[in-house]
């Protein structure tokens, strides 16, 4: 009795150093949040508020403005509707970058991604897995519900790499496999002159129809970019920080963004 007692201790113990060996990768945690990430994108958000602070050359802050928005569905839920409250240009500014829609490095329609496991790190207590990734993409997934411009961004053709314009370091809870937190670096992406943001995404469990689901609640995007202004050899600079939060979600079937 006592030799079969410690051959399953072995092989217990054989088992989770195997189990062990083969997480230390990251490649578990990966596959999982991937299923979660995708479930997670049949939720719109519906209210959101934004504040953006502009700074000068010298970085002194110049001024801020605040705005509240609110979202409603319609058309069975292929149609968002906005409400903005407070100072418009708010998001003026932000819908040139995004529309409140927070891309993942799970999406489906990602044209290419190449992921880099970087290891583990404790975030706000919780013990996440690590990974750099690149990614190239179709220049409007950025956005809600919008059809593919055929244009691929973040990726060298020529050289046939990808040509680090979009990096993302995601932070995954190795217990539940939930997104924790990711930082997305963006330069040059089209949307406007020589735009270059990070933008760190914080996620919280939201309670909606009885279900949890984790979600982004806060958005810090950091950024700068430069206009052309009436003289050829004269540029606008406008550089900023835009805080938001997203405080309730709706389950929208209709409008998954995969």
């Amino acid at each position: 009795m006592k030799k079969i007692t410690l051959s399953i201790m072995g092989l217990l113990l054989i088992t989770s150093t195997l189990f062990a060996s083969g997480s230390s990768d990251g490649k578990t945690t990966w596959f999982n949040a991937n299923k979660k990430a995708d479930a997670a994108s049949y939720y719109t958000p519906t209210s959101r508020s934004s504040e953006v602070t502009y700074f000068s050359l010298s970085g002194e802050e110049i001024t801020s403005e605040s705005a509240e928005a609110t979202y409603s569905l319609s058309n069975y839920g292929n149609v968002i509707k906005r409400s903005i409250s407070g100072d418009s240009s708010v998001y003026t500014l932000l819908d040139k970058i995004y529309d409140g829609y927070i891309l993942t490095p799970f999406e489906d329609e990602i044209a290419k991604l190449d992921k880099e496991y970087v290891g583990e790190e404790t975030v706000d207590g919780v013990n996440c897995d690590v990974f750099s990734v690149e990614v190239a993409l179709d220049k409007n997934l950025f956005f809600f519900g919008s059809s593919n411009s055929g244009e691929i961004i973040g990726y060298d053709s020529d050289e046939d790499d990808f040509d680090g314009s979009m990096t993302i370091l995601i932070y995954i809870n190795k217990e539940s496999n939930e997104i924790v937190k990711q930082v997305a670096t963006y330069t040059s992406l089209d949307t406007l002159p020589d735009l270059e943001i990070v933008q760190t995404t914080t996620y919280s469990s939201f309670d909606i129809d009885g279900e949890s689901v984790t979600l982004p609640s806060t958005v810090v995007t950091e950024g700068s970019y430069k206009e052309k202004a009436g003289s050829s050899s004269v540029y606008d600079i406008t550089s900023f920080i835009a805080t938001e939060n997203y405080t309730s979600y709706q389950y929208n079937k209709n409008y998954d963004h995969k």
